[in-house]
Order: structure tokens, then C-alpha cells, then sequence
């Protein structure tokens, strides 16, 4: 069953991707537009794996999108997912915030998490460093206060050229093909 959440995952992260594109190209101006924060040729502008804590050694990896307009989209193994924004401070350089969901388990709802944080990337535009806040907002509007500071990392995913099949997905699935 892993490999079929890891699917849903993937399938998850490419119509976050389609649609983002689709709105990016389709969407009418609006007044938030108005105000150029985030930039088309800014290197943070893709898609990332992230480690959300390069101290702990076992947690999940993330899938991120980093869009033109200004959207952070972030799906994690098993679904759970972020969303949120980021702004350009410098040619290399950024501010986000982003809302996560708290687990499905963690019922009843507890609140969103607020990430806050910065964003660096290297000069080669292949990867970035992020320190970083949570704070834990209940319904409420009560807050734990923030959190941390701790340091995220990205690596850009780049184009990579098909390679030799060894196998069918099939067999690697473990599945028996049928007639």
C-alpha cells in the first residue's frame, strides 16, 4: 500500500502543478497583482523537494511549487499538504508564511500551524536554505506563540532523460498483469 499513497501523492502534486500553470496563464488581473512581489526570473520560482528540518533525520520529504505570482504549494507523503505565500526580498532571497493542516488523527481540530520564515537560495539556483518559525493558531484566534527557529532545506528538481526500463510497473508493484 505504500507505493499506492506515494501515486496518490504524485498524482496530487501534478494537478497542484497543472493548475497553478492554468491560473497563471488564464487568470484576470486583480488588485493584489498591482503590487509586483513576487517575480517570474526569481530563483525560487519552481519545483522543490524539501526537508522541513534537516536536524531530524527520518521526517517525511516534501513536494513543493514555487509559483511566478506569489503561491507556495506543498504536498507531503500520505497527503497532508501546505499552502501559503511568499514575497521576493532581494535577488536571491525571500519571506514566506504558509498554513498547514493539522493531521487527520489530530481531531477534534486543533488549529492551522503558521510557518514564517526566510528563504536563501544558493547561487547556483539548485537549492535553498529556510529558517523558519511555527506557531499554532486555535479557532479560537489563541495562540501557542512561536516556535523554533528551525532550518528547512530545498533541492530544485530539475529535467532528468528517461533511462533503460529494468522492469514493468507491474512488477514493481508486485501486481500480476492480467489478459
Amino acid at each position: 500500500m505504500p507505493r499506492a499513497r506515494i501515486r496518490v501523492a504524485v498524482v496530487a502534486l501534478v494537478a497542484l502543478v497543472i493548475l497553478s500553470v492554468g491560473t497563471l496563464s488564464f487568470r484576470p488581473a486583480s488588485a493584489q497583482e498591482a503590487t509586483p512581489t513576487a517575480s517570474a526570473d526569481h530563483p525560487l520560482v519552481g519545483a522543490w523537494i524539501l526537508d522541513r528540518d534537516t536536524t531530524h533525520p527520518t521526517n517525511p520529504q516534501q513536494l513543493i511549487v514555487i509559483t511566478a505570482d506569489g503561491l507556495y504549494l506543498g504536498v507531503e507523503y500520505g497527503g497532508h499538504t501546505t499552502a501559503g505565500v511568499w514575497e521576493a526580498t532581494g535577488p536571491r532571497t525571500a519571506a514566506i508564511t504558509l498554513r498547514v493542516l493539522p493531521p487527520a488523527e489530530a481531531v477534534p481540530f486543533v488549529g492551522l500551524a503558521v510557518i514564517r520564515g526566510t528563504v536563501e537560495v544558493a547561487a547556483d539556483g539548485l537549492s535553498f536554505t529556510a529558517p523558519y518559525t511555527l506557531e499554532v493558531a486555535a479557532p479560537d484566534g489563541t495562540s501557542s506563540g512561536e516556535y523554533g527557529v528551525t532550518t528547512a532545506r530545498g533541492v530544485r528538481i530539475t529535467l532528468e532523460p528517461m533511462g533503460e526500463p529494468v522492469g514493468t510497473l507491474a512488477e514493481l508493484e508486485g501486481a500480476t498483469p492480467t489478459p
